[in-house]
């Protein structure tokens, strides 16, 4: 007498003839299969109608995602384009600073940005702020920048003196780096919300604005426009 097949056996010839069930559909409906929630025997078609609505919902809730975070990165296109469009139709680097700071704080909605500078600019420009601050406390920002790579997280107490005012106080903070070749200063974009700099911001259009600053600077700290990707 052959020896009955068991369930191993049973599952291990269905996944290798995936289309059994081609041949004998009617079977489909002697099978049963327990309930997600309530755990009562149901048949495959309802479940597989279960897995359906479920994934439907899902994919729903994925779109309404993709929609939004779309249009946030249009909105915030339309502003970097606003900003872009001020500081190429001013006449001078004072007025393009200007345009700049007084467009991120009201654009953005920061409470603090500021235009620093690491080196001696070939000439003074109102608004671009040579740091003043310790060497040390200068060389340890210089050491955290990199170009191309702007640095988001909180703010630490100490730092607070050296990047903004004293009012009003500053929870979190973007650094972008100016420069091509080296970085010869920074934007600080600074905020009272904890979470609006968060270390794992995507820093897109934080690169392409330090872009924009240092094209419309460099020649001020002797900088060439190199390639950047």
């Amino acid at each position: 007498m052959d020896k009955p097949l068991d369930a191993g056996q049973v599952a291990a010839y269905l996944r290798d003839h995936p289309t059994f069930f081609h041949t004998f559909p009617e079977l489909l409906e002697h099978l049963s299969v327990p309930h997600p929630k309530t755990g009562q025997a149901i048949s495959l078609l309802e479940c597989q109608v279960m897995q359906l609505r479920a994934r439907k919902t899902q994919l729903e809730a994925e779109l309404e995602g993709l929609v939004a975070i779309a249009g946030d990165n249009g909105r915030l296109f339309n502003r970097m384009h606003q900003l872009n469009r001020a500081m190429m139709a001013a006449r001078s680097e004072e007025a393009a600073v200007a345009a700049l700071l007084t467009g991120l704080q009201n654009i953005f909605g920061l409470e603090q940005v500021r235009l620093l500078s690491f080196e001696v600019p070939a000439r003074p420009v109102a608004g671009l702020q040579q740091l003043g601050i310790s060497g040390r406390w200068k060389r340890l920002l210089q050491t955290h920048l990199q170009v191309g790579q702007p640095r988001c997280g909180p703010l630490e107490p100490e730092w607070q003196a050296g990047l903004f005012e004293p009012m009003p106080a500053i929870a979190s903070v973007c650094v972008v780096p100016l420069g091509f070749e080296r970085v010869w200063g920074a934007l600080a974009l600074g905020s009272g919300d904890p979470a609006r700099f968060s270390p794992a911001l995507d820093t897109y259009f934080l690169r392409l604005l330090g872009e924009l600053i240092s094209a419309r600077l460099a020649h001020l700290f002797g900088d060439a426009l190199s390639d950047v990707d």
